[in-house]
This record gives structure tokens, C-alpha cells and sequence, in this order.
């Protein structure tokens, strides 16, 4: 890893940069995929819990549907926040 750091450095100075703004924006990318699957698969877990609980509680299949639907019409996309209110 260090040989190749070295060699990255030792290209001439405009290119060297470019080549090293391209691998760190290719590490963010990568971070950026891997952090966006660890939130889905939470979320599909907290899901499942949450169906589970209300199987737990002794809900019907027909009453969670309608449950875990209603829910997820309330959550209209990610940092839109939902009061409930209703335009009059």
C-alpha cells in the first residue's frame, strides 16, 4: 500500500492530484453504497420486528396489511416530515 502511495505522489504534480481526487471520490463512492445498504437492510429489519410485534399482539394478516400500509403511505420519502394534518 505505502509502494503505491509512493507512486501515486511521484507522478508529476498537476497529475497527481487528479489521480488522487478521482480515488478519494471512488472511496466515497464506495462508502456511500455501503452505508446506503447497511440503512435498507436496518430498515427492512425494524420492519420485520415491527410486523412481528403485531403478530405478537395477535393481529390478523388482514389488519397488519392495512397497518404496515397505512404506515407507509404516511412516510412519503426520506426527510419529508409527515404532521397529519389535512388541507381544509
Amino acid at each position: 500500500m505505502n509502494s503505491a502511495l509512493q507512486s501515486i505522489v511521484s507522478i508529476p504534480p498537476p497529475f497527481n492530484m487528479v489521480v488522487l481526487v478521482v480515488f478519494l471520490m471512488v472511496v466515497g463512492g464506495i462508502f456511500t453504497s455501503l452505508f446506503q445498504q447497511i440503512r435498507k437492510f436496518a430498515s427492512h429489519r425494524s420492519e420485520l420486528n415491527f410486523k412481528r410485534d403485531l403478530l405478537d399482539r395477535g393481529m390478523t394478516a388482514e389488519e397488519i396489511e392495512q397497518i404496515v400500509q397505512a404506515h407507509g403511505s404516511a412516510v412519503k420519502s426520506p426527510g419529508t416530515v409527515n404532521i397529519g394534518c389535512t388541507g381544509r
